[in-house]
């Protein structure tokens, strides 16, 4: 296969040529592992585009409708990052609150870092960007600029606002004793009595 970055890929073999002429498979796999070998956006595994690819052809391939199952899968990750902050159960109780606020600052951590460096860049981190039509009066650096601080800033905003309700909740006696009752002390002058 020969082929140069940002040109349509040009197979060698005429039956994948043929293949791919109908159903660009092999071109679409040549764009997402090969010229573009970094992920299209940051986010996790489902929004990797080739990996989102092969769940569809897999549902259409088989037959068998999975339209919810991607969302199946995001409800079941947040229920579980959010399990040792929120948990309903004694079974599996919630983390101490200092865990829990550190626990919080740690999840921000990796989208803090994407976001300053997206914000810290001084080019165009991807070049199709660059050359695609303006949606917007932003240049494609300002758009990708206000693109890293709202994930650096307005990203980690629900952790903060838990940190933040989690830290003011050590001010209640209850929160800091275990939940037990606080105990009662009786003053010397009504023991002497």
């Amino acid at each position: 296969m020969a082929s140069s970055h940002g040109a349509p890929p040009v197979f060698n073999n005429k039956l994948i040529a043929w293949i791919d002429h109908r159903l660009p498979i092999f071109s679409y796999m040549e764009k997402e592992y090969h010229t573009f070998p970094t992920p299209r956006n940051f986010n996790y595994f489902w929004n990797f585009g080739a990996i989102a690819t092969v769940m569809l052809l897999l549902m259409i391939v088989t037959g068998i409708a999975f339209p919810h199952l991607q969302h199946l899968v995001f409800l079941a990750t947040a229920v579980l990052m959010w399990w040792p902050v929120l948990s309903p159960v004694p079974e599996l109780p919630r983390l101490p609150h200092l865990l829990q606020m550190l626990y919080l600052f740690l999840l921000g951590i990796p989208m803090s870092v994407t976001g300053a460096l997206i914000t810290l860049s001084d080019r165009v981190l991807y070049p199709f960007y660059a050359a695609a039509p303006r949606v917007t009066p932003l240049s494609a650096l300002d758009d990708q600029l206000a693109a890293g601080l709202v994930m650096f800033g307005l990203g980690n905003l629900i952790y903060f606002v838990a940190i933040w309700i989690i830290f003011f909740t050590l001010d209640d006696k209850r929160a800091t004793a275990g939940e037990r009752p606080p105990v009662e002390v009786q003053s010397t002058v009504s023991m002497r009595q």
